[in-house]
């Protein structure tokens, strides 16, 4: 992908993380993040993205050090979180659109150029948070159904109860009457409702990548975003892990294939004694998933499980890419 469209889902997917989160609340629990918030990812990605501007404006030929970061990763009030989150996006985007495309600074993964990293990285950090916070909304919308099925079962013991009262007081008053008429003088009356059938609260976790910020403007926003997803497989894969490859060393052998749905794209991906090995196409596999292209660019960030893919073998392949698939920079 160009530098330019990374650049315009970079900011349509930062702009839209910000109002997500505002629907969703800080207090928001983000589920594929254990012990976050929405508060938590707005501060994280906050202080990334002001951490990799300056990377960027200050020409940086080494990394920034620990002893640096704490001026990017602050401490911010409630009231001032998300215009501070805001505000650090939009001076993301603005330094890496007005930069120089012969800039020389540090960078990690390989790129055509320090300018391309830099958007390529951040735009897949935007996008991978945003769907953090996304299904921060899903939890919220899935508590509040439930609170309100509840409540409507609720409701539905307390009618029962008051239609079964008023059928006794109504039995009552029939049967005193029946005694002075009989029983051809007594009309029938309406039978009390079923037992309500319990609600359990349904968990779950069914992000959708938006639709929306795509470098083709919404009618082709589907099409954009399913090469995006593949641009992100691509990066995680045959960037973050092909500088550690090691790191997912597995005996026995394991081996997942991953076929896009939306989009020409599948690559095979094979654990063993060695570590880490890419291809293209799905060959042979302990387990072969396929789904849209977001969806497994989600599960292979462990953003998401396989509830949403189609799956054939063994998905006990998935929990050794999930033990060892931890990403990191350094």
């Amino acid at each position: 992908m160009r530098i330019d469209e990374h650049l315009q889902f970079l900011r349509g997917d930062g702009e839209a993380m910000a109002g997500i989160a505002e629907r969703a609340g800080l207090d928001a629990v983000v589920p594929p993040c254990p012990g976050w918030r929405v508060r938590d990812v707005l501060l994280h990605l906050g202080g990334v993205h002001r951490w990799a501007a300056a990377h960027v404006s200050e020409r940086r030929e080494r990394p920034i050090g620990p002893e640096e970061e704490s001026r990017f990763f602050e401490s911010v009030s409630d009231d001032a979180l998300i215009d501070w989150f805001r505000s650090g996006h939009s001076a993301l985007v603005g330094t890496l659109t007005g930069a120089d495309p012969a800039l020389a600074c540090w960078s990690f993964l390989p790129a055509p150029s320090p300018l391309a990293f830099w958007t390529r990285r951040q735009a897949h950090e935007t996008a991978v948070h945003r769907a953090d916070v996304e299904s921060a909304v899903v939890r919220r919308a899935d508590v509040e159904s439930a609170v309100v099925r509840r409540a409507d079962v609720e409701s539905a013991v307390v009618r029962r109860a008051d239609v079964e009262s008023a059928a006794v007081r109504r039995a009552d008053v029939e049967s005193a009457a029946g005694r002075r008429t009989g029983p051809s003088g007594r009309a029938g009356y309406p039978q009390a409702a079923g037992r309500p059938q319990g609600t359990d609260m349904i968990s779950g976790f069914f992000v959708t990548m938006g639709q929306d910020g795509g470098p083709q403007g919404r009618a082709g926003a589907a099409v954009g975003r399913a090469a995006f997803a593949v641009d992100g497989v691509e990066e995680l894969l045959r960037g973050f892990f092909a500088r550690r490859p090691e790191r997912l060393t597995c005996e026995p052998p394991v081996a997942i294939a991953l076929s896009a749905t939306d989009v020409e794209a599948a690559w095979t991906v094979r654990m063993d004694g060695g570590g880490l090995h890419v291809s293209d196409g799905a060959g042979p596999a302990t387990l072969a998933l396929s789904g849209t292209a977001a969806d497994l660019y989600l599960l292979l960030w462990n953003r998401i499980g396989p509830e949403k893919l189609t799956a054939e073998g063994d998905l006990g392949a998935l929990d050794v890419w999930r033990a060892r698939a931890t990403v990191k920079w350094s």
